[in-house]
């Protein structure tokens, strides 16, 4: 989705918002009882949680604290989810090791 048209002078986003698709999407799949994993760390986001987990909805925020301070999760975002997986404490997880050639 596109992003808003800025004013003269006014600052631009450093991307293309589709955070409101995402809300949006979000509120009309998820039903009372479903769980919801979100891998973004975007602040904006967080009156979406607070939405969900009006609706009996749980929240994972997935995301990581290792990073520069500009794209690491606001803290409000990780208040506002049930739960919040921090990649860095699973990344040897989640490597996959290459096969070998044959």
């Amino acid at each position: 989705m596109k992003g808003r048209t800025h004013g003269s002078g006014e600052p631009r986003e450093r991307y293309g918002t589709n955070l409101v698709q995402i809300a949006v999407d979000a509120l009309l799949l998820a039903q009372p009882g479903d769980h919801v994993m979100v891998l973004a760390g975007d602040a904006k986001l967080e009156p979406l949680f607070v939405a969900l987990r009006d609706d009996d909805i749980e929240v994972t925020l997935i995301s990581t604290l290792d990073a520069p301070s500009t794209i690491a999760p606001a803290p409000i975002l990780i208040e506002a989810a049930d739960r919040f997986i921090d990649l860095a404490t699973i990344i040897e997880q989640l490597a996959v090791a290459k096969p070998a050639h044959q």
